[in-house]
């Protein structure tokens, strides 16, 4: 799959976390690692473009892996949580 652009703000974030797609996508997945690999986030069925909010202030202060999941490629980056 080809490298898929996005943005992620504020990073570090106290849990609440904006993703933008630069490409209209269909079906995207968006996941979220933790240090040892293990799911802690998980939202399917995203369609379209522009800014998705993300609520994660119930995950622990520390450092995951987003990763973004689309027809058109994928794409990950760290993140931190310090709320």
């Amino acid at each position: 799959p080809n490298q898929l652009a996005f943005g992620v703000y504020p990073n570090p974030t106290n849990g609440a976390l904006n993703v933008t797609l630069s490409n209209h996508s269909h079906n995207a997945v968006i996941d979220i690692y933790d240090m040892q690999g293990r799911i802690v986030y998980h939202q399917g069925g995203i369609t379209g473009s522009g800014n998705i909010l993300l609520d994660l202030q119930d995950l622990e202060n520390g450092t995951y892996v987003l990763v973004i999941r689309t027809n058109e490629g994928s794409g990950n980056s760290r993140i931190v949580i310090q709320n």
